[in-house]
């Protein structure tokens, strides 16, 4: 899915978490392609050699392989849980992190074995699953409209709650 997409999603999913925790939410669920392409698209515009269907270089592949594991993922949430632990935080799991999670699970789905497979439980294992094309003009359609669909559901509601506040 694209990295646009991604934060629209999980904004939706992460909509009841306060303003704050939600924008964290928003960037882990864009974080992974953002590290893992970001530097590049970077060096591309800056040098303005942007080519929209150039090969990424080798250490966006190596960035990608790390950013899009659950190992990966789950290492990163022990340890963030530890420190909230040792902290004596009401919660030891930090909710925002879980939008780096729910993107490599929408990216298991919709990452085909041709466009950047997602390696979900590298570096342990190296399965790769194909899932459906993102890149197709009817999943881009689909998508699209559920985000369109959901985000007029969130508004309805929040219309609805301050509708009957104010009676």
């Amino acid at each position: 899915m694209d990295t646009f997409a991604h934060g629209l999603w999980s904004n939706i999913v992460f909509h009841r978490l306060s303003w704050r925790q939600r924008a964290w939410a928003i960037f882990f669920g864009m974080a992974p392609d953002i590290f893992s392409f970001g530097p590049h698209v970077a060096y591309l515009l800056a040098t303005r050699a942007f080519r929209f269907h150039s090969d990424p270089p080798d250490y966006a592949v190596f960035l990608y392989k790390y950013a899009h594991s659950l190992i990966i993922f789950g290492t990163v949430l022990a340890v963030v849980a530890l420190v909230r632990y040792w902290r004596g935080s009401a919660s030891i799991f930090w909710l925002p992190l879980f939008g780096w999670a729910f993107h490599i699970c929408i990216d298991i789905l919709t990452h085909t074995k041709d466009f950047f497979p997602t390696p979900f439980l590298y570096p342990m294992f190296d399965v790769k699953l194909s899932g459906i094309d993102w890149t197709d003009s009817t999943f881009m359609v689909v998508n699209y409209t559920l985000i369109l669909m959901a985000y007029i559901q969130l508004w309805w509601r929040m219309r609805s709650r301050c509708h009957k506040l104010s009676v």
